[in-house]
């Protein structure tokens, strides 16, 4: 994410629950080593959201796949209990367009690589 949409995106909150600037640096750190966002919140009061990288031949991530849902449904034990499905389905979606990472199997290596612009 480039620095003037994370400054935008803490200066211009959309709802009660976003993250102040610090909170949301630590969240992409976070996603970048585990290869899983997960937003409760964030972006509209009652909706809960999580995704995962879709990469090309050269590693890039180029999509995302995701869900969402009502937060009343979409608790984060329910959202924990999806992200194996989710990712294995993303890993799969990436091989088809050529990505062969390492250790595809794996959360952490999945989520090893995602590159932001600078």
């Amino acid at each position: 994410m480039q620095h003037r949409e994370l400054a935008l995106a803490v200066t211009d909150p959309v709802s009660p629950g976003a993250l102040s600037a610090q909170a949301l640096e630590r969240q992409l750190e976070e996603i970048r080593r585990s290869g899983w966002s997960v937003s409760t919140a964030e972006r509209e009061e009652g909706l809960a959201a999580a995704a995962v990288p879709v990469r090309d031949r050269a590693g890039r991530v180029v999509a995302a796949l995701s869900l969402s849902g009502p937060s009343s449904r979409l608790t984060s034990e329910k959202l924990e209990s999806l992200r194996p499905s989710v990712t294995d389905a993303a890993r799969r979606l990436s091989e088809r367009l050529g990505w062969r990472g390492p250790n595809l199997g794996g959360a952490a290596d999945w989520g090893s690589r995602i590159e932001t612009d600078p």
